[in-house]
């Protein structure tokens, strides 16, 4: 009945909704949902990539100045398209929108992902000596709030010292020739005091000088060893790229990870044909810190709301400094070497090359990436001064019109350390003590129908010095019966060994190491009524089992979303009803969900009930959007919903999100 008074509630509007295009980030694509679905990484990573995906809309390429490698850190563009970009520009002088089509691997769909991230000028480059350039501002503001109508467990007991408003403030001005931003982020249950605040200034392509920025930043370099910021997810996603690092080599941090970045200055310098980045930081970290004042462990969750963790808060500061190398061999083709050297200002007591070690440590490393018209080969091998190297090496190969494989080696010593390091793998962007053999296809059986598989192999040195084992094998199709009507089923099997504790038959616990197998089948499709009007409906099964103590425990996900999008109105609205069922936390079902523009929904579903949510917008003129979310989850027979930290007295979840921007 519920559901009914949802969808009557959205047809009412059908009238004036306000249509989605391309540039809502919020408007999850198949590509995007599949890759923040498939992740095993319940936060940070997922975070980065929509931080990611909203710094790109905000700051487009230009496709008609931009170079290969410029080309390959868009979103959704990959290498072989950005060398067809290149050539097409070189035949007509200056790109369009309309000329992308002529390209024969952008379908619609890939052409609507992109757009969003790139632009198209006169192709003419910036000069420096314009004052007047500098007059045409864009500017951007964006505020957030959301509150749990039921408060969390915490709040009730006294344990948070703030109020359980979580609040999101950014202002962004850009011209031509410079940039800068500040953000401001309070998680809900902290203090005014207690929030995060990032911001920058920079500028862009003064003389040699072809990027500078000072204060928050992110550095990517190689694939990922050494320098790179979160990305998306370690594993999910598309079946050939996901195991190659891309990205801008500095990229301004206005977002709201606390831990994952630098703050100081940095440049890049072009002296063709090579690229020379240098960055300095000094930044303060969380920790915890034993009765000497020596590191115990680092803190990145960003969230200080207890006494506990806010004591954590600023207790050590990072000192890093740190170039890349970059040059030319070719047009696409580059290879580079980088180096880091990083410490702290306290002792760190942790079990790693840092212990004991107040002069910090230095990492050298020496990348490259190898392009050509149906062939990539990249690579990286980093080392540190505590003589523990890992490596990577991988290609991505079209070996017909229809067929391309890809194919990685990774090889992360247990000694290995860099906390600025974000590489492919299982451990969700970890590079140590892990070796991993991972091969991909993807296959377009014909126009309207595209198969993709992947299986990675793993090891892992665990602290105890017992390797863990693994694979993970994904399959899935996706097919376009109709112009309205697109059919996908997917199943993905991990297994790998765990560490757990069995009770014998004297009532004695003892520890076991047993293989934990996990199944998950899903089947969606969505259909478009009209031009306006599209439904999906989405199932979805899960098993856990275990190898010794013979555990077993089954899930059931299934919803329908109906998602409006009228053209020549004001208004838009999206909404889903989700049923759940299973038999407890360890085989959880995920669903990512719409948001506002920039939000983040990923939930975690256990247990037995029902969730559901309706997303809405309005646009006030030409350069104000309102937009907001409601979202409620109950858990029937349950006296607590959520668990941990989102734990609520009572069986009811409920959250409202409200949100303006505006642009100027």
């Amino acid at each position: 009945m519920r559901w009914i008074v949802l969808c009557s509630v959205l047809l009412f509007f059908n009238g004036t909704a306000h249509a989605q295009d391309s540039s809502n980030v919020w408007e999850a694509s198949p590509d995007f949902e599949s890759m923040m679905e498939n992740s095993t990484d319940d936060g940070t990573g997922k975070t980065a990539a929509l931080d990611g995906l909203e710094t790109f809309r905000m700051n487009p390429l230009d496709v008609n100045t931009a170079s290969f490698q410029d080309l390959t850190s868009v979103p959704f563009l990959s290498e072989l398209v950005a060398l067809r970009i290149l050539s097409l520009r070189d035949s007509l002088g200056i790109l369009s929108p309309d000329n992308m089509r002529l390209i024969p691997e952008i379908d619609g769909r890939t052409l609507s992902l992109v757009l969003p991230y790139i632009s198209f000028s006169s192709g003419k480059k910036r000069r420096n000596s314009s004052g007047r350039d500098d007059s045409l501002a864009a500017i951007s503001f964006r505020s957030r709030g959301s509150v749990d109508i039921h408060p969390q467990k915490q709040f009730l007991d006294g344990e948070y010292s703030g109020s359980p408003l979580a609040q999101y403030d950014r202002l962004e001005i850009r011209t031509p020739r410079w940039s800068g931003g500040i953000l401001f982020d309070k998680d809900a249950g902290e203090t005014m005091n207690d929030g995060f605040v990032s911001g920058y200034v920079g500028f862009d392509n003064d003389g040699i000088v072809k990027k500078f920025i000072a204060g928050d930043y992110t550095i990517n370099s190689g694939e990922g060893l050494m320098l790179s910021s979160p990305r998306s997810s370690s594993k999910g996603g598309n079946a050939l790229y996901q195991i190659k690092a891309t990205g801008r080599t500095i990229v301004p941090h206005l977002a709201t990870d606390e831990y994952h970045y630098y703050q100081g200055a940095a440049a890049t310098m072009e002296l063709y044909p090579a690229a020379v980045t240098i960055f300095l930081s000094r930044k303060a970290v969380a920790a915890t810190l034993d009765s000497a004042g020596s590191i115990t462990s680092f803190y990145s969750s960003g969230l200080f709301r207890s006494q506990t963790e806010i004591e954590k808060r600023n207790a050590a500061y990072e000192n890093a400094i740190g170039g890349i190398i970059d040059v030319r061999t070719g047009r696409a083709s580059v290879i580079g070497l980088s180096a880091l050297k990083i410490g702290y200002d306290r002792e760190v007591g942790l079990q790693s090359p840092y212990a004991s070690n107040r002069d910090g440590i230095l990492v050298i490393g020496a990348h490259s990436n190898f392009v050509f018209d149906a062939f990539t080969m990249f690579g990286e091998i980093a080392g540190n001064s505590a003589d523990a190297a890992s490596g990577v090496a991988g290609c991505i190969c079209r070996v017909s019109k229809r067929l391309s494989l890809s194919v990685q080696l990774r090889s992360y010593s247990s000694n290995y350390a860099d906390p600025h390091a974000y590489g492919f793998g299982e451990q969700n962007g970890a590079v140590n003590g892990e070796v991993g053999r991972y091969l991909g296809m993807e296959y377009q059986a014909s126009a309207n129908i595209k198969i993709s598989t992947s299986y990675d192999e793993f090891t892992i040195r665990s602290s105890g010095g017992f390797p863990k084992s693994g694979s993970e094998y994904l399959a899935r199709c996706e097919c376009m019966i109709k112009k309205s009507v697109n059919v996908s089923f997917q199943f993905k099997n991990t297994m790998r060994t765990e560490e757990n504790t069995l009770t014998d038959v004297n009532h004695f616990q003892q520890k076991i190491f047993e293989d934990r197998n996990q199944q998950n089948l899903r089947a969606s499709c969505s259909f478009a009524l009209n031009k306006w009007i599209e439904l999906t409906q989405r199932v979805e099964l899960t098993g856990v089992a275990y190898s010794i103590s013979q555990n077993s425990s089954r899930g059931m996900l299934m919803f329908t979303e109906l998602n409006l999008s009228p053209a020549r109105s004001r208004f838009y609205g999206t909404a889903r009803m989700i049923v759940f069922d299973t038999r407890s936390y360890d085989s959880r079902v995920y669903e990512y969900e719409s948001d506002v523009p920039g939000g983040y929904s990923f939930p975690p579903l256990y247990g037995r009930g029902s969730r559901w949510y309706i997303v809405g917008g309005w646009k006030v003129g030409r350069n104000v959007v309102l937009s907001c979310k409601y979202s409620e989850t109950f858990q029937a027979g349950g006296v607590r919903a959520g668990i941990g930290d989102s734990e609520t007295i009572g069986p009811l979840d409920n959250r409202v999100t409200i949100q303006a921007d505006i642009g100027l």
